[in-house]
């Protein structure tokens, strides 16, 4: 039995002659890395008395080959992990009283890959796929913030008085899924079903679709804009919360694809809870200097680590041409003053020491080495000051390449 607090560096691995952990005492147990259920285990977790374990590696739980995990409590403690994953014949079951929060995917996808929940289960996503089966009896609830896909021949079978709530879409494209929901049980969809025509009516039967039905959500967008600012080459960009229910904070994200690489621009602290209509502001001033079309979105993160999404915005801007290898100088023609370098996301260079020289009508600088950008750019600064105005060309090297760059002095 843990009952005080205690952190393992690295990742854990349970099974063989383990067969149960208990956490009690308002302790927590911490793994900095992920967990993994042996082949074949069978393992218990107990959490009583507000016991807590926390899994914080990327890839969170693993359950591998016809492993077992039986999580129970009192209701007051939980674990929590990122993300789970399963192998072919797992078996992943909550009983009455105990709790798991994923923050990120539930990925429930193999062959005779089961989840029963009898207990809570809260997870951002759920992607039920293969042969896998999610059951849930009295007096089972399962959270899902954000969407519910169902492929292959999945099945979901939803009995007694048991609750589903997702808060995004449900999504499927397989017409050999099964949804069974028992008069007395409830699948509510709170952002409806994406492209309905590809879910099997039988399976839309089933379902309760409309935010009337749902609980309220964390955080409850009311506006979220963005353009960009030509005279201080930035994307401003304002978002409004209606509530806030236990937010920790918000990340406004960018991405040059709109599909994925999110990058955070700002994170701002939340209010925690709070029913005010709150407009928070921000800028986006380190632009990818070749995309004309970027993507944002907010992302909301509670105090238990769950994320909620807002709409993604397309915010369109000029783009800029540069060299061959992504460098761009500007203004160009330069005083001298004002000269700038900068690098595109698409280039080979990935910061770090610069080596330069200047060439020019009447001679040229020794080769010099500076530790970054931000010193290269007053070394040359200093060079041009006493360079006479013509063509000078900047030999640029770095780690993975060279370049010569025509500099136009005024």
């Amino acid at each position: 039995m843990i009952n005080s607090n205690l952190t393992i560096t690295g990742n854990v691995t349970l099974g063989g002659h383990f067969s149960k952990l208990t956490i009690a005492n308002g302790a927590t147990l911490t793994i900095n890395g992920n967990l993994y259920f042996q082949t074949g285990s069978n393992v218990t977790v107990e959490t009583f008395d507000r016991g807590r374990l926390r899994v914080q590696g990327g890839t969170g739980i693993l359950m591998d080959k016809n492993s077992g995990l039986t999580i129970t409590g009192d209701e007051t403690g939980r674990i929590d992990a990122n993300e789970i994953d399963f192998d072919n014949g797992a078996v992943l079951s909550i009983n009455p009283g105990g709790a798991m929060f994923i923050a990120g995917e539930t990925k429930l996808s193999g062959q005779d890959v089961i989840m029963n929940i009898l207990g809570l289960y809260r997870t951002n996503e759920i992607d039920i796929a293969g042969k896998a089966t999610l059951n849930m009896n009295s007096p089972g609830m399962l959270l899902v913030e954000n969407r519910f896909k169902m492929q292959g021949q999945s099945s979901v079978l939803i009995r007694g008085f048991s609750i589903v709530e997702v808060g995004g879409q449900f999504q499927s494209n397989s017409n050999q899924i099964t949804l069974e929901v028992e008069p007395t049980s409830k699948f509510y969809v709170c952002g409806g079903i994406f492209n309905p025509d590809s879910v099997p009516p039988a399976v839309r039967a089933e379902i309760e679709e409309g935010a009337e039905n749902c609980r309220t959500l964390p955080v409850v967008f009311s506006n979220w804009e963005g353009f960009y600012d030509k005279k201080s080459n930035a994307i401003q960009l304002e978002f409004s919360i209606a509530s806030q229910k236990g937010i920790s904070h918000f990340e406004v994200q960018r991405s040059h694809t709109g599909l994925d690489h999110y990058i955070t621009v700002d994170s701002i602290a939340g209010l925690g809870f709070s029913d005010k209509l709150t407009t928070y502001t921000t800028q986006d001033t380190k632009l990818p200097l070749a995309a004309s079309l970027l993507y944002y979105r907010v992302v909301a993160t509670s105090m238990e680590g769950i994320k909620t999404f807002s709409s993604v915005v397309k915010i369109s801007k000029p783009s800029i041409s540069s060299s061959a290898q992504g460098w761009r100088l500007f203004p160009n023609p330069t005083s001298g003053s004002n000269f700038n370098l900068d690098y595109l996301e698409s280039s080979n260079y990935s910061g770090g020491e610069l080596e330069y020289r200047l060439i020019y009508r009447t001679g040229e600088t020794p080769i010099s080495k500076v530790r970054d950008l931000e010193e290269l750019h007053k070394h040359v600064r200093a060079h041009l000051s006493t360079i006479p105005p013509g063509i000078i060309i900047l030999d640029l090297y770095w780690k993975e390449g060279n370049e010569k760059l025509k500099i136009l002095k005024n």
